[in-house]
């Protein structure tokens, strides 16, 4: 059997072709991995900011809510250089913090603009279940009228 240049050039055309087609996967499967990673660190970090609502209650430096001071300073730090090369997990942490702030911000203007429309309040069972508690809000039970005026003082 005779190798001719012909078929040594078909043979490089197909191996090129496996190659580019071997790096639009791993180029897909980085960004995947990527993306993958980004939304875990961001959950892990508004997991630990419910974490910690959870186990202390509510937590404030002066007048400013944990969760929002942690992540403004972890934005800051990473924007500071003082996570060096890992600055992106850094920001995508403090994200989860700056996430759990705006959900306790959103909960809470939710059932205020709730209470004005002359409703109750919803809060939950006291059973947190596998979905979390909820903040206290919106699993259908009534709220009393004591556990109202407690919530209109905490806004």
């Amino acid at each position: 059997m005779t190798i001719t240049g012909r078929d040594i050039a078909r043979a490089h055309g197909m191996v090129k072709s496996a190659q580019a087609k071997l790096e639009r996967h791993q180029a897909r499967g980085e960004h995947m991995v990527g993306q993958a990673s980004q939304s875990l660190e961001v959950v892990s970090g508004a997991l630990a900011a419910g974490v910690l609502a959870g186990r202390y209650g509510t937590i404030a430096l002066g007048p400013v809510p944990v969760d929002l001071a942690a992540g403004l300073a972890g934005h800051i730090l990473g924007f500071a250089g003082v996570a060096g090369k890992y600055a992106e997990h850094l920001h995508n942490f403090s994200d989860g913090f700056l996430a759990s702030w705006a959900v306790k911000m959103g909960v809470g203007l939710g059932t205020t603009w709730r209470i004005k429309s002359g409703q109750s309040a919803f809060t939950t069972s006291g059973d947190v279940g596998a979905l979390g508690s909820g903040y206290g809000y919106g699993y259908g039970n009534q709220v009393s009228e004591e556990e109202l005026q407690q919530m209109a003082r905490m806004i």
